[in-house]
C-alpha cells in the first residue's frame, strides 16, 4: 500500500475487480490495498465506507489510487478517468446494441465522476474542492450520496474494452 497514494472515490461506480495500470490502480472499496491506509486513517474508513444511495441503501463505491512515483497532476488523472470511461461507454453501447438490455452496463459518463470531496494530505480531514467551494470537514459527520440520475450498478461483468483500454492507455 505505501507504493499508492489515495486520489478520490468513484461514487457511482462500484466494481468488484481491480482495474490496474503501471501508474493507477481503481479498487473496490474493500481491497486488500486499502488495509493500511484503514490502519492509519480512521477518516478514510469513515470517507468510503459512507455512502448510500438515494434510498440510503449502501454503497461500495470504487477508489482511485496513484502510484507515489507519479506527481498527482490533476490532468493525468482526468485523462486516466476519461480513458477507462470511454472504453467502458463503447463496451455497454456495443453491448446495448447487440443485446438489446440495460442490465450492468455503464452507457454514461455520469458513473465516472470523481467525488468532490477526498482526504487532506494528513489524512485527518476531508477537503471538499468544486468549482463553487473550497473546505474542510470533519469525517465522522460524512455521509455520501451517489448521483440520484443515474441507478446504482455493481459490475459484475466486463467492465470495458479491453483493445480499445490498452490503446487508450499507451497514448496516456
Amino acid at each position: 500500500m505505501e507504493d499508492w497514494i489515495f486520489i478520490s472515490v468513484f461514487h457511482n461506480l462500484s466494481i468488484s475487480n481491480r482495474i490496474e495500470s503501471k501508474y493507477v490502480v481503481i479498487t473496490p472499496h474493500d481491497d486488500p490495498l486499502t488495509q493500511a491506509i484503514r490502519d492509519r486513517s480512521p477518516a478514510f474508513s469513515q470517507f468510503v465506507d459512507n455512502f448510500k444511495d438515494q434510498f440510503g441503501r449502501h454503497f461500495s463505491p470504487s477508489l482511485f489510487f496513484l502510484h507515489k512515483s507519479v506527481k498527482p497532476d490533476l490532468e493525468a488523472v482526468i485523462a486516466f478517468r476519461n480513458l477507462l470511461a470511454i472504453s467502458s461507454i463503447v463496451e455497454s453501447w456495443e453491448r446495448f446494441i447487440r443485446h438489446g438490455t440495460q442490465l450492468d452496463y455503464y452507457k454514461f459518463s455520469n458513473y465516472f465522476e470523481l467525488y468532490p470531496y477526498s482526504l487532506s494530505k494528513d489524512e485527518k480531514d476531508l477537503i471538499a474542492s468544486t468549482p463553487s467551494i473550497l473546505g474542510l470537514d470533519e469525517p465522522s459527520e460524512f455521509q455520501g450520496q451517489c448521483s440520484p440520475e443515474i441507478a446504482t450498478s455493481h459490475s459484475t461483468s466486463r467492465l470495458y474494452d479491453p483493445t480499445l483500454f490498452e490503446a487508450l492507455s499507451k497514448q496516456w
